[in-house]
């Protein structure tokens, strides 16, 4: 005997789907995250449902809303959801049943429960530098022609996500227990491109200008143009006047 969603539901007149725990699994999640899920379901862009706002959504854990309750937009929640976690993921996308509430979109996940038996699983996934491919940016530096290295080496990044689940009774056909740990080791290196201030700028004279605009931030009004000369407001009433510090 095994667990497996309706092909054709015809108790409600609601659209989505649902996928059980063995279908979580064999899906390749991002992050582990359970709310990827959402975007194997027709009918959704982004975070909107069929159309709909995205404040027109509704996410439960067994039965609890576990939105962010300030912002209340979207696929927005505080609480994070393993795949290894849960045993029913189901979405609706429209119209919902009288039994849900707010709004048309709804999101339902339902945990797993410990049974007569020990089931468990182990799980690890690992992510290196040496396997990654760099970036567009720094390929388009090239390499440094004495040594052939790239000139930007790919940026650092080792990521390890490990974990283990495991339920059984604690008392036969009476009580039983669930318990997931789920752990991530990052270790990464990011390049940021910054403004950097010349010597005239560290010593506070913000006036002095290269002649060239070759920075990465700009002001909305220039105060000189690029040959270092004032440039006169247009809100000015009367001729600009220079001080000598």
């Amino acid at each position: 005997m095994r667990a497996e969603g309706e092909l054709l539901g015809y108790s409600t007149a609601s659209v989505g789907g649902m996928l059980t725990g063995q279908k979580v699994l064999d899906l390749p999640i991002p992050a582990r995250d359970a709310l990827s899920l959402v975007l194997t379901q027709a009918g959704l862009v982004g975070d909107n449902f069929s159309g709909n706002r995205t404040a027109a959504l509704n996410i439960t854990l067994d039965g609890v809303n576990v939105q962010d309750q300030r912002n209340h937009q979207g696929l927005s929640t505080p609480v994070f959801t393993s795949v290894d976690r849960v045993e029913e993921f189901r979405v609706i996308t429209s119209p919902a049943d009288a039994e849900l509430g707010r709004g048309s979109g709804q999101v339902q996940m339902i945990t797993r429960s410990g049974t007569n038996e020990f089931h468990g699983s182990l799980f690890q996934f690992h992510r290196n530098t040496v396997l990654n491919a760099n970036t567009w940016f720094n390929n388009q530096r090239g390499t440094d022609p004495r040594t052939g290295d790239p000139v930007s080496p790919r940026n650092n990044l080792i990521r390890n996500q490990f974990g283990a689940r495991i339920g059984g009774p604690i008392v036969k056909n009476k009580t039983f227990f669930h318990f997931l740990y789920d752990a991530q080791r990052i270790r990464q290196k990011s390049a940021v491109t910054s403004t950097v201030y010349t010597e005239t700028a560290r010593r506070g004279l913000y006036r002095f200008f290269p002649g060239v605009r070759n920075g990465n931030a700009e002001s909305l009004s220039p105060t000189v143009d690029l040959l270092g000369n004032p440039v006169r407001p247009g809100t000015a009433t009367g001729d600009l006047q220079t001080v000598s510090l």
